[in-house]
C-alpha cells in the first residue's frame, strides 16, 4: 500500500538497504548476550509463552510509550526502553 504524498515527504530517506540515510555508523549487528537475563522457571516459562502468542500472532507488539505494559513482555520491553 503506496503512503499519500504528505505522509511521505515527513518519512526520513532510506539507503539502498532500507535503513535510514547517512545511519553508516550506528552498529546493527546482532548480538546475544547468555544470561543477560537471570529468570526464575515461572518468570521465563510466562515469558517464553507471551513471546509464543505474539509470534503466532503476526510477530510483532506495540507499546505506545504511554500505555501500561499487557504482558511480561511488554514490561520487559519497556524497562530496556526506560533504562
Amino acid at each position: 500500500e503506496e503512503l499519500p504524498p504528505d505522509v511521505l515527504e515527513l518519512l526520513p530517506p532510506l539507503d539502498a538497504d532500507g535503513r535510514i540515510a547517512g545511519s553508516d555508523a550506528l552498529d546493527t549487528t546482532l548480538r546475544t548476550h547468555r544470561d543477560a537475563l537471570r529468570l526464575e522457571d515461572p518468570t521465563l516459562t510466562s515469558l517464553r509463552r507471551d513471546c509464543a502468542v505474539v509470534f503466532a500472532l503476526d510477530g510483532s507488539n506495540w507499546l505506545q510509550a504511554d500505555q501500561a505494559p499487557r504482558c511480561l513482555m511488554e514490561a520487559l520491553a519497556l524497562a530496556v526502553f526506560d533504562r
